[in-house]
């Protein structure tokens, strides 16, 4: 059973539509390929940003663009930072797709801890000064599992 045998075909037509103006794109640069130039210092093709984040399962959509990339060979990487969880597919030099959604989206926050710490704080009986209290702060680590079952994206 392909992919095509489970997709509505409302997204069917959105792929054909996509694909129908990426190949317009692409036959546009290479009969006139001076107008490649104006892609050097724009991300528009080095980094398309897909934001998955409103999608019901965030970490499904990255998985399917890990699984898609490299079944068709190409490098998928993936990362993570203090905010984003992202997978990049290399598609060539010049073009790489990135999906990525909230850290906390794909990422499950594991509390490993405590920490009492003494910050200044307005003092709430008086109007400017600054006292010193103490307050307990979590300590946290985030464990983000492989997208893919079996090899996972780098």
């Amino acid at each position: 059973m392909s992919i095509a045998d489970e997709t509505p075909a409302t997204d069917l037509k959105l792929a054909s539509d996509i694909v129908e103006g990426l190949r317009a794109l692409a036959d546009l640069i290479e009969a006139n390929p001076a107008l490649a130039e104006y892609f050097r210092f724009n991300e528009a093709l080095s980094r398309m940003h897909l934001p998955v984040s409103h999608h019901d399962d965030p970490r499904g959509a990255m998985a399917a663009w890990a699984r898609a990339g490299k079944s068709s060979g190409h490098p998928v990487v993936k990362d993570y930072d203090g905010q984003w969880g992202s997978v990049s597919v290399v598609l060539s030099n010049a073009v790489k797709v990135w999906a990525y959604a909230k850290r906390e989206q794909v990422c499950t926050r594991v509390v490993t801890g405590t920490e009492t710490v003494t910050v200044k704080v307005p003092d709430p009986a008086v109007e400017i000064p600054m006292v010193e209290v103490e307050e307990t702060r979590e300590i946290v680590e985030w464990k983000c599992e492989p997208l893919l079952a079996e090899g996972g994206a780098k």
